[in-house]
């Protein structure tokens, strides 16, 4: 078969497979006419899928990521709730630190180039320090220093490995 006749016998082909799907349609929207004819009530009149009273287990895994991340969104994100960024970029933080019988609590780490005695939390109330400070976003390795003590922050989970095999506790703004 030459190269003419090749092309001849595809365009039929391809001709043939379109008046087959013409008829399908055609013989479909008679069926369709016929039935609306036959039953006129019958005929349920289209809901869009955010209106369906039926969730399907989809729709209730979506809502319930959606509802977890707006949960937890307000929880971990800074700049929600009344936790809001000012203009100048700056997140205000809050450390905290329990030791009653301390007579000094210092902060050091990143942001106060790994000094102690730099930043001093103020004792208050039942032996807890405090420091209200604010830092640009970004990550943040500290730890506390009792007495000249160096320790962790027992109430941070995320902790970092520091160059003299100890930890340092992580704060991510």
């Amino acid at each position: 078969m030459d190269l003419k006749q090749q092309l001849r016998h595809d365009r039929e082909r391809r001709q043939n497979a379109a008046h087959e799907l013409a008829e399908r349609f055609a013989l479909r929207d008679k069926v369709k006419r016929a039935l609306r004819a036959a039953a006129p009530e019958a005929e349920i009149p289209y809901t869009p899928w955010y209106r369906r009273a039926v969730f399907t287990p989809v729709h209730a895994l979506v809502m319930a990521g959606a509802v977890a991340a707006f949960i937890f969104g307000i929880q971990i994100l800074p700049g929600f709730g009344g936790n809001h960024t000012p203009k100048d970029g700056l997140i205000p933080v809050e450390f905290s630190y329990h030791a009653p019988d301390a007579k000094s609590v210092e902060i050091a780490g990143d942001f106060a180039e790994w000094r102690a005695g730099k930043v001093k939390l103020e004792k208050r109330e039942g032996g807890n320090w405090y420091l209200k400070t604010s830092l640009p976003r970004g990550r943040y390795q500290y730890q506390f220093v009792v007495d000249g003590v160096w320790t962790i922050d027992p109430r941070c989970p995320a902790r970092v490995a520091d160059d003299f095999g100890k930890e340092n506790s992580l704060l991510i703004l």
